[in-house]
């Protein structure tokens, strides 16, 4: 009886771990994700006989974390403490006066979160737009993916931004007041558990408590 106990007991603590491990297995990738994103964009400018971005601008890549990791605590092109993004770029050593950025929430893919982009007059006009370079950051917090692109022009004759796609809001007549909406659908969706990710979450908690459960029985 007792080496059944302590079989037992065995069982439950290699069930513990596992489920541990899957959990942690689990996580979302973020840098592949952003190295797709970029992958995502350069196909999209392929399509329409575009140069590809350049997306291997370390300097670029680090200040577009730095706002993903930012956009979780205020979703704005403007930083928690109220700087414009650019100075993103300044603290990176990057200082060009033609620059962009698009920002997302929510999406649980880098499709999807290309999806909405492309889906946007403004964030499209960005992916196919005169700039030469991208730098992608990808952010988790509770759950919820936090999507951003940042983009450069580097070299040549400056392109003169098109006004309609870049609206001054103290002199455009009807500016759009949120020109980056919180995709609500793909939000609840990610919550709603219906990706692998959550799905995967869900049931190891469930596995996890079972083998609490069964260990304190056992013991």
């Amino acid at each position: 009886m007792k080496k059944f106990r302590t079989a037992l007991a065995f069982a439950a603590i290699l069930c513990l771990f596992t489920s541990i491990f899957s959990m942690s297995a689990s996580a979302v990738n973020t840098s592949e994700y952003a190295a797709e994103v970029a992958r995502l964009a350069n196909a999209e400018r392929k399509k329409a006989n575009l140069t590809a971005f350049n997306s291997k601008n370390a300097k670029l890549n680090a200040a577009a974390q730095k706002r993903a990791e930012e956009i979780s605590v205020a979703f704005s092109h403007l930083r928690p403490d109220d700087r414009d993004y650019i100075t993103a770029l300044w603290e990176q050593g990057i200082y060009v006066s033609y620059h962009a950025e698009n920002i997302a929430k929510g999406q649980p893919t880098p499709a999807a979160a290309m999806a909405s982009w492309m889906t946007s007059t403004n964030h499209k006009a960005n992916i196919l737009g005169d700039y030469t370079q991208i730098g992608v950051g990808v952010y988790e917090k509770d759950g919820v993916l936090h999507w951003v692109q940042m983009f450069l022009f580097v070299g040549g004759t400056t392109p003169d931004p098109d006004p309609d796609l870049n609206p001054d809001p103290d002199t455009d007549p009807d500016p759009d007041p949120d020109p980056d909406p919180e995709p609500e659908k793909e939000y609840f969706k990610l919550w709603g558990k219906t990706t692998d990710y959550e799905k995967d979450n869900f049931w190891n908690w469930v596995l996890l408590i079972a083998c609490f459960g069964w260990v304190w029985m056992v013991l």
